[in-house]
């Protein structure tokens, strides 16, 4: 599962939500706040200690994950090919 942190005042995380969200719901991938999401939306400000938690520092932040052990982590938003 990808956890994306974004926050509502970050632009970077409307730019990349704007570019990838629509192209990856269409390849049947769920995007959403959910905990079964493929791609998972974590907002930092309505998720403050999941932030703490994964010791987020940047937004966007995508951390790719295996039930508990984290496999790969992006900060910023490289582009659609980089994920």
């Amino acid at each position: 599962q990808w956890l994306m942190f974004t926050a509502t005042w970050c632009p970077a995380c409307h730019a990349a939500r704007a570019d990838f969200e629509a192209w990856l719901k269409r390849g049947g991938w769920q995007v959403d706040a959910s905990p079964a999401a493929h791609v998972r939306l974590i907002d930092a400000d309505r998720e403050p200690g999941l932030v703490r938690q994964m010791k987020v520092q940047a937004f966007p932040t995508f951390i790719l994950t295996q039930g508990e052990r984290e496999l790969r982590r992006v900060e910023g938003y490289p582009g659609r090919a980089e994920l």
